[in-house]
Protein backbone atom coordinates (compact mmCIF):
# COMPACT_ATOMS: atom_id res chain seq x y z
CA UNK A 1 0.00 0.00 0.00
CA UNK A 2 1.51 3.14 -0.77
CA UNK A 3 1.91 6.38 1.17
CA UNK A 4 -1.33 8.37 -0.03
CA UNK A 5 -3.58 5.67 0.63
CA UNK A 6 -2.47 5.74 4.53
CA UNK A 7 -5.84 7.37 6.85
CA UNK A 8 -4.23 10.77 8.55
CA UNK A 9 -4.17 10.87 12.23
CA UNK A 10 -3.70 14.58 12.95
CA UNK A 11 -7.25 14.83 13.45
CA UNK A 12 -7.36 12.43 15.84
CA UNK A 13 -4.14 14.45 17.44
CA UNK A 14 -6.24 17.36 17.45
CA UNK A 15 -9.55 15.92 19.29
CA UNK A 16 -7.45 14.30 22.49
CA UNK A 17 -5.45 18.14 22.66
CA UNK A 18 -9.07 19.62 22.87
CA UNK A 19 -10.19 17.11 25.46
CA UNK A 20 -7.08 17.43 27.79
CA UNK A 21 -7.35 21.09 27.54
CA UNK A 22 -11.15 21.60 28.38
CA UNK A 23 -10.18 18.71 31.44
CA UNK A 24 -7.51 21.13 33.03
CA UNK A 25 -9.43 24.60 31.93
CA UNK A 26 -9.36 25.39 35.79
CA UNK A 27 -5.87 25.07 36.59
CA UNK A 28 -4.02 28.47 36.68
CA UNK A 29 -0.96 28.86 34.31
CA UNK A 30 2.11 29.80 34.94
CA UNK A 31 3.09 33.56 35.27
CA UNK A 32 4.50 34.39 32.21
CA UNK A 33 7.07 37.38 31.63
CA UNK A 34 7.03 40.24 28.42
CA UNK A 35 7.64 37.98 25.60
CA UNK A 36 6.00 35.07 27.31
CA UNK A 37 9.97 33.46 28.94
CA UNK A 38 8.48 31.92 32.87
CA UNK A 39 10.42 33.77 35.36
CA UNK A 40 12.67 31.54 37.63
CA UNK A 41 11.96 30.83 41.08
CA UNK A 42 14.31 32.75 43.44
CA UNK A 43 16.80 30.10 45.37
CA UNK A 44 15.55 29.54 49.42
CA UNK A 45 18.79 29.67 51.36
CA UNK A 46 19.75 29.69 55.44
CA UNK A 47 21.69 31.80 56.71
CA UNK A 48 23.78 32.85 60.29
CA UNK A 49 25.02 35.90 61.44
CA UNK A 50 29.03 36.40 61.33
CA UNK A 51 29.46 36.24 65.61
CA UNK A 52 32.52 37.32 67.70
CA UNK A 53 33.76 33.98 69.78
CA UNK A 54 36.93 33.26 71.53
CA UNK A 55 38.77 30.68 69.83
CA UNK A 56 41.73 28.58 70.78
CA UNK A 57 44.42 26.44 69.33
CA UNK A 58 44.01 23.17 70.87
CA UNK A 59 46.76 20.42 70.35
CA UNK A 60 45.08 16.73 71.16
CA UNK A 61 47.09 13.84 72.43
CA UNK A 62 46.67 10.91 75.59
CA UNK A 63 48.02 9.82 78.22
CA UNK A 64 47.86 7.82 81.25
CA UNK A 65 47.86 9.42 84.91
CA UNK A 66 50.74 8.96 87.14
CA UNK A 67 50.86 9.93 90.76
CA UNK A 68 53.33 12.52 91.71
CA UNK A 69 54.02 10.77 94.76
CA UNK A 70 54.28 7.08 95.32
CA UNK A 71 56.26 5.21 96.57
CA UNK A 72 56.71 1.55 97.86
CA UNK A 73 56.72 1.54 101.91
CA UNK A 74 59.81 -0.39 103.51
CA UNK A 75 60.15 -1.17 107.06
CA UNK A 76 63.73 0.42 108.46
CA UNK A 77 64.68 -2.75 110.36
CA UNK A 78 63.70 -6.59 109.79
CA UNK A 79 61.13 -8.53 112.05
CA UNK A 80 57.97 -10.30 112.24
CA UNK A 81 54.88 -8.33 111.54
CA UNK A 82 53.07 -8.03 114.46
CA UNK A 83 49.82 -6.14 113.51
CA UNK A 84 48.66 -4.43 110.33
CA UNK A 85 46.11 -1.12 110.98
CA UNK A 86 45.39 -0.14 106.82
CA UNK A 87 44.08 -2.08 103.94
CA UNK A 88 43.90 -1.46 100.34
CA UNK A 89 42.24 1.50 99.81
CA UNK A 90 42.73 3.40 102.95
CA UNK A 91 43.08 7.07 103.14
CA UNK A 92 45.82 7.77 105.90
CA UNK A 93 47.56 11.05 106.94
CA UNK A 94 50.77 11.56 107.25
CA UNK A 95 52.41 10.04 110.18
CA UNK A 96 49.59 7.51 110.73
CA UNK A 97 50.71 4.44 111.82
CA UNK A 98 50.23 1.62 109.09
CA UNK A 99 51.81 -1.61 110.81
CA UNK A 100 54.23 -3.11 113.91
CA UNK A 101 56.79 -5.35 113.42
CA UNK A 102 58.05 -7.06 116.70
CA UNK A 103 60.18 -5.01 119.01
CA UNK A 104 61.50 -7.29 122.07
CA UNK A 105 65.07 -6.93 120.26
CA UNK A 106 65.04 -3.40 119.93
CA UNK A 107 63.32 -2.82 123.17
CA UNK A 108 66.16 -4.73 124.92
CA UNK A 109 68.91 -2.74 123.14
CA UNK A 110 67.48 0.32 124.40
CA UNK A 111 67.49 -1.18 127.66
CA UNK A 112 71.22 -2.00 127.23
CA UNK A 113 72.47 1.41 126.11
CA UNK A 114 70.84 2.89 128.65
CA UNK A 115 72.51 1.17 131.32
CA UNK A 116 75.59 1.65 128.90
CA UNK A 117 75.17 5.29 129.23
CA UNK A 118 74.11 5.35 132.83
CA UNK A 119 77.59 3.79 133.39
CA UNK A 120 79.62 6.27 131.36
CA UNK A 121 78.27 9.41 133.52
CA UNK A 122 78.55 7.68 136.55
CA UNK A 123 82.49 7.29 135.47
CA UNK A 124 82.81 10.88 134.19
CA UNK A 125 81.62 11.81 137.78
CA UNK A 126 84.62 9.97 139.65
CA UNK A 127 87.09 11.41 136.78
CA UNK A 128 85.83 14.63 137.67
CA UNK A 129 86.73 13.81 141.42
CA UNK A 130 89.99 12.83 140.31
CA UNK A 131 90.91 16.03 138.80
CA UNK A 132 89.48 17.87 141.83
CA UNK A 133 92.07 15.50 143.89
CA UNK A 134 95.02 16.31 141.26
CA UNK A 135 94.31 19.99 141.86
CA UNK A 136 94.24 19.98 145.73
CA UNK A 137 97.60 17.73 145.61
CA UNK A 138 99.04 20.58 143.74
CA UNK A 139 97.98 23.43 146.14
CA UNK A 140 99.78 20.96 148.95
CA UNK A 141 102.73 20.71 147.09
CA UNK A 142 103.01 23.90 146.43
CA UNK A 143 102.95 25.10 150.17
CA UNK A 144 105.67 22.59 150.79
CA UNK A 145 107.56 23.26 147.88
CA UNK A 146 107.53 27.26 148.86
CA UNK A 147 108.36 26.24 152.88
CA UNK A 148 111.03 24.07 151.17
CA UNK A 149 112.97 27.47 149.44
CA UNK A 150 112.17 29.49 152.58
CA UNK A 151 114.25 27.11 154.43
CA UNK A 152 116.56 26.81 151.94
CA UNK A 153 117.11 30.23 151.25
CA UNK A 154 117.41 30.93 155.38
CA UNK A 155 120.27 28.09 155.58
CA UNK A 156 121.85 29.66 153.05
CA UNK A 157 122.34 33.30 154.63
CA UNK A 158 123.26 31.40 157.71
CA UNK A 159 125.64 29.38 156.34
CA UNK A 160 127.79 32.71 154.78
CA UNK A 161 127.41 34.32 156.95
CA UNK A 162 129.71 32.54 159.87
CA UNK A 163 132.92 33.11 159.22
CA UNK A 164 134.65 29.55 159.94
CA UNK A 165 132.04 27.04 158.20
CA UNK A 166 131.61 24.45 160.18
CA UNK A 167 130.46 20.86 159.25
CA UNK A 168 126.96 20.87 160.98
CA UNK A 169 125.85 24.05 158.87
CA UNK A 170 127.14 22.92 155.78
CA UNK A 171 125.16 19.64 156.13
CA UNK A 172 122.12 21.45 157.19
CA UNK A 173 122.23 23.77 154.01
CA UNK A 174 122.79 20.53 151.86
CA UNK A 175 119.99 18.65 153.12
CA UNK A 176 117.39 22.22 152.98
CA UNK A 177 118.60 22.41 149.11
CA UNK A 178 117.56 18.49 148.61
CA UNK A 179 114.43 19.35 150.12
CA UNK A 180 113.42 22.20 148.09
CA UNK A 181 114.48 20.42 145.04
CA UNK A 182 112.04 17.22 146.06
CA UNK A 183 109.49 19.48 146.57
CA UNK A 184 109.64 21.33 142.75
CA UNK A 185 109.48 17.99 141.42
CA UNK A 186 106.88 16.94 143.69
CA UNK A 187 105.41 19.67 142.33
CA UNK A 188 105.84 19.14 138.31
CA UNK A 189 104.86 15.18 139.01
CA UNK A 190 101.51 16.87 140.33
CA UNK A 191 100.68 19.23 137.72
CA UNK A 192 101.34 16.24 135.37
CA UNK A 193 98.84 14.38 137.58
CA UNK A 194 96.28 17.15 136.69
CA UNK A 195 96.78 17.44 133.01
CA UNK A 196 96.40 13.21 132.97
CA UNK A 197 93.11 13.57 135.11
CA UNK A 198 91.71 16.77 132.48
CA UNK A 199 92.70 14.58 130.02
CA UNK A 200 91.03 11.45 131.30
CA UNK A 201 87.88 13.61 132.30
CA UNK A 202 87.76 14.54 128.71
CA UNK A 203 87.93 10.86 127.31
CA UNK A 204 85.09 10.16 130.22
CA UNK A 205 82.84 13.35 128.64
CA UNK A 206 83.15 11.51 125.34
CA UNK A 207 82.51 8.10 126.42
CA UNK A 208 78.90 9.48 128.16
CA UNK A 209 78.53 11.05 124.45
CA UNK A 210 78.77 7.94 122.75
CA UNK A 211 76.78 6.49 124.66
CA UNK A 212 74.23 9.12 124.85
CA UNK A 213 74.39 8.69 120.56
CA UNK A 214 74.16 4.86 121.05
CA UNK A 215 70.93 4.96 123.36
CA UNK A 216 69.28 7.68 120.52
CA UNK A 217 70.32 5.18 117.80
CA UNK A 218 68.65 2.69 119.91
CA UNK A 219 65.15 4.25 120.53
CA UNK A 220 65.35 5.04 116.99
CA UNK A 221 65.30 1.28 115.86
CA UNK A 222 62.84 0.82 118.70
CA UNK A 223 60.33 3.39 116.33
CA UNK A 224 61.06 1.96 113.15
CA UNK A 225 59.20 -1.18 114.32
CA UNK A 226 56.11 1.72 113.88
CA UNK A 227 56.01 1.70 110.40
CA UNK A 228 53.86 4.83 109.51
CA UNK A 229 52.89 7.26 106.12
CA UNK A 230 55.38 9.56 105.03
CA UNK A 231 52.87 11.77 103.57
CA UNK A 232 49.34 11.76 102.96
CA UNK A 233 47.67 9.64 100.30
CA UNK A 234 45.58 6.40 99.50
CA UNK A 235 46.81 2.86 100.08
CA UNK A 236 47.54 1.30 96.63
CA UNK A 237 48.61 -1.95 97.78
CA UNK A 238 48.77 -4.32 100.59
CA UNK A 239 51.80 -6.96 100.36
CA UNK A 240 52.77 -7.89 104.12
CA UNK A 241 50.74 -10.50 106.77
CA UNK A 242 50.75 -10.43 109.99
CA UNK A 243 53.67 -12.80 111.14
CA UNK A 244 55.47 -12.54 108.31
CA UNK A 245 59.02 -11.99 108.64
CA UNK A 246 60.26 -9.36 106.86
CA UNK A 247 63.62 -7.29 106.23
CA UNK A 248 64.53 -4.27 105.61
CA UNK A 249 63.57 -4.19 102.32
CA UNK A 250 60.70 -5.89 101.89
CA UNK A 251 57.72 -4.10 100.85
CA UNK A 252 54.48 -4.21 103.51
CA UNK A 253 52.53 -1.09 101.18
CA UNK A 254 52.64 0.88 98.06
CA UNK A 255 50.95 4.55 98.98
CA UNK A 256 49.93 6.96 96.37
CA UNK A 257 48.67 10.36 96.37
CA UNK A 258 45.65 10.38 94.34
CA UNK A 259 45.35 14.02 94.28
CA UNK A 260 48.52 15.28 93.09
CA UNK A 261 48.34 13.96 89.61
CA UNK A 262 50.38 14.14 86.69
CA UNK A 263 50.13 13.37 82.96
CA UNK A 264 53.57 13.08 81.40
CA UNK A 265 53.64 12.65 77.15
CA UNK A 266 56.04 13.42 74.50
CA UNK A 267 55.71 15.99 71.45
CA UNK A 268 57.89 16.42 68.39
CA UNK A 269 60.10 19.07 68.46
CA UNK A 270 58.41 21.07 65.66
CA UNK A 271 55.66 22.03 68.40
CA UNK A 272 58.45 23.04 70.83
CA UNK A 273 57.73 26.90 69.82
CA UNK A 274 54.03 26.59 70.85
CA UNK A 275 54.92 25.69 74.74
CA UNK A 276 57.46 28.62 75.10
CA UNK A 277 54.85 30.09 77.60
CA UNK A 278 55.32 27.52 80.07
CA UNK A 279 57.88 28.67 83.12
CA UNK A 280 57.50 32.53 82.45
CA UNK A 281 54.61 33.10 85.09
CA UNK A 282 51.58 32.16 86.46
CA UNK A 283 47.79 32.43 85.60
CA UNK A 284 47.90 33.63 82.24
CA UNK A 285 51.17 32.45 81.45
CA UNK A 286 50.23 28.40 81.73
CA UNK A 287 48.80 26.59 79.14
CA UNK A 288 45.79 25.35 80.16
CA UNK A 289 44.84 21.32 79.66
CA UNK A 290 41.27 19.41 79.69
CA UNK A 291 40.93 15.85 80.41
CA UNK A 292 38.20 13.55 79.61
CA UNK A 293 38.40 9.80 80.21
CA UNK A 294 35.94 6.78 79.70
CA UNK A 295 35.16 6.25 83.12
CA UNK A 296 33.65 9.72 83.92
CA UNK A 297 31.59 10.26 80.20
CA UNK A 298 30.49 13.86 79.61
CA UNK A 299 33.10 15.72 82.28
CA UNK A 300 36.12 17.32 82.15
CA UNK A 301 39.04 18.07 84.44
CA UNK A 302 41.45 21.03 84.05
CA UNK A 303 44.87 21.31 84.53
CA UNK A 304 47.98 22.96 83.05
CA UNK A 305 51.26 22.65 81.65
CA UNK A 306 53.84 22.22 84.70
CA UNK A 307 57.10 21.76 82.95
CA UNK A 308 58.59 20.85 79.44
CA UNK A 309 61.61 18.69 79.24
CA UNK A 310 64.90 21.23 78.21
CA UNK A 311 66.08 18.90 75.92
CA UNK A 312 64.88 16.86 72.91
CA UNK A 313 65.67 12.85 72.65
CA UNK A 314 68.04 12.09 69.79
CA UNK A 315 66.23 9.14 68.30
CA UNK A 316 62.24 9.77 68.48
CA UNK A 317 63.01 13.97 67.91
CA UNK A 318 60.64 14.71 70.51
CA UNK A 319 60.15 16.61 73.79
CA UNK A 320 58.55 15.57 77.06
CA UNK A 321 55.80 17.55 78.83
CA UNK A 322 54.35 17.47 82.34
CA UNK A 323 50.91 18.25 83.17
CA UNK A 324 49.03 18.44 86.42
CA UNK A 325 45.48 17.78 86.59
CA UNK A 326 43.02 18.55 89.26
CA UNK A 327 41.34 15.35 89.05
CA UNK A 328 38.51 15.62 92.14
CA UNK A 329 35.19 16.85 91.21
CA UNK A 330 31.80 16.72 93.59
CA UNK A 331 33.39 16.99 96.81
CA UNK A 332 35.73 14.00 96.24
CA UNK A 333 32.65 11.56 94.88
CA UNK A 334 34.34 11.83 91.52
CA UNK A 335 38.04 11.58 91.08
CA UNK A 336 40.57 10.55 88.71
CA UNK A 337 43.33 7.66 89.48
CA UNK A 338 46.77 7.07 88.69
CA UNK A 339 47.12 4.40 85.62
CA UNK A 340 43.37 6.17 83.75
CA UNK A 341 44.34 6.33 80.73
CA UNK A 342 42.37 10.16 79.79
CA UNK A 343 42.45 12.22 76.38
CA UNK A 344 44.26 15.55 76.01
CA UNK A 345 43.49 18.82 74.47
CA UNK A 346 46.37 20.90 74.99
CA UNK A 347 45.37 24.91 74.66
CA UNK A 348 48.45 26.24 73.35
CA UNK A 349 47.34 29.80 71.99
CA UNK A 350 43.57 31.83 72.95
CA UNK A 351 41.98 34.63 70.52
CA UNK A 352 39.28 36.14 72.14
CA UNK A 353 36.48 37.99 70.10
CA UNK A 354 37.17 37.24 66.87
CA UNK A 355 34.76 36.87 63.89
CA UNK A 356 33.57 33.40 63.35
CA UNK A 357 31.80 31.33 60.94
CA UNK A 358 29.94 27.73 60.75
CA UNK A 359 32.60 25.18 59.41
CA UNK A 360 29.53 24.24 56.71
CA UNK A 361 29.46 28.00 55.76
CA UNK A 362 33.44 27.81 54.71
CA UNK A 363 33.84 26.93 50.63
CA UNK A 364 37.22 25.45 49.17
CA UNK A 365 38.58 26.12 46.10
CA UNK A 366 42.49 25.26 46.29
CA UNK A 367 43.99 27.31 48.34
CA UNK A 368 41.23 30.03 48.44
CA UNK A 369 38.50 29.85 51.23
CA UNK A 370 35.04 31.52 50.34
CA UNK A 371 31.76 32.37 52.24
CA UNK A 372 28.25 33.39 50.68
CA UNK A 373 26.75 36.56 51.91
CA UNK A 374 23.60 37.88 51.13
CA UNK A 375 23.30 41.44 51.15
CA UNK A 376 20.87 43.21 49.07
CA UNK A 377 18.84 40.12 49.06
CA UNK A 378 21.68 39.05 46.62
CA UNK A 379 24.68 36.72 46.98
CA UNK A 380 28.02 38.37 47.37
CA UNK A 381 30.90 35.83 47.49
CA UNK A 382 33.79 37.11 50.11
CA UNK A 383 37.42 35.60 50.20
CA UNK A 384 38.35 35.27 53.52
CA UNK A 385 41.33 33.86 55.41
CA UNK A 386 41.38 31.14 58.04
CA UNK A 387 42.22 30.90 61.46
CA UNK A 388 41.88 28.85 64.34
CA UNK A 389 38.76 26.16 64.66
CA UNK A 390 37.07 23.82 66.73
CA UNK A 391 34.72 20.86 65.40
CA UNK A 392 32.30 23.73 64.78
CA UNK A 393 33.08 26.87 63.85
CA UNK A 394 36.07 28.44 62.15
CA UNK A 395 37.84 31.67 62.75
CA UNK A 396 37.51 33.99 59.44
CA UNK A 397 38.85 37.65 58.37
CA UNK A 398 38.33 39.12 55.06
CA UNK A 399 41.01 38.91 52.66
CA UNK A 400 42.39 41.83 50.92
CA UNK A 401 40.10 43.98 49.50
CA UNK A 402 37.52 42.71 50.97
CA UNK A 403 34.81 43.01 53.80
CA UNK A 404 33.25 40.87 55.90
CA UNK A 405 31.26 42.76 59.42
CA UNK A 406 29.99 40.75 62.55
CA UNK A 407 26.25 40.22 61.80
CA UNK A 408 26.27 39.85 58.14
CA UNK A 409 24.48 37.37 57.82
CA UNK A 410 26.51 34.30 55.62
CA UNK A 411 24.69 30.88 53.71
CA UNK A 412 24.80 27.55 55.59
CA UNK A 413 22.23 25.80 53.56
CA UNK A 414 21.15 26.59 50.39
CA UNK A 415 24.12 28.01 48.95
CA UNK A 416 25.29 25.22 46.04
CA UNK A 417 25.54 26.48 42.69
CA UNK A 418 24.80 30.30 43.45
CA UNK A 419 26.23 32.65 41.20
CA UNK A 420 27.75 35.83 42.09
CA UNK A 421 24.98 38.26 42.36
CA UNK A 422 22.02 35.99 42.25
CA UNK A 423 19.23 36.99 44.27
CA UNK A 424 17.74 35.03 46.75
CA UNK A 425 15.05 34.29 49.40
CA UNK A 426 16.07 34.02 53.08
CA UNK A 427 14.49 31.24 55.11
CA UNK A 428 12.90 32.73 58.05
CA UNK A 429 14.27 29.86 60.63
CA UNK A 430 17.90 31.19 61.87
CA UNK A 431 20.32 28.43 61.21
CA UNK A 432 21.89 26.66 64.13
CA UNK A 433 24.76 27.84 66.02
CA UNK A 434 24.19 31.40 65.23
CA UNK A 435 24.33 32.53 69.01
CA UNK A 436 27.59 33.58 70.14
CA UNK A 437 28.47 32.09 73.32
Amino acid sequence: MSIQSRPSVLPVFVLALLALTACGGDKPQPEASEGGVQKRELATVRVTPVVARDMTRTLETTSKLESEREIAILPRVGGVVDALFVEEGSVVAKGDELATLDSTEQSLAVQDTEVAWSEAKNALEKLRLAVREAEARVTRVQTSLEQAVRDHERNRKLFEGERVASALSESALEASKLARDNAEADRKDADLLVERAKLELAAGETAVERARITLEKARLALTWTHVTAPFAGVVARRTARVGDAVNAGTTLFVLTDIEGLRCVFSRPQEELELFARVGQGQGDARLAIEATADAYPGRTFAGWIERVSPTIDAQSGQFRVTGRLDGVQDGGRVRLLPGMLVRLAIVTERREDVPVVPKRALEREGDRRYVLVVRDGRVARVEVREGFANEEFVEVSAAEGETLALGEPVVVVGGRDLAEGEAVQVDGEQADGAEPR
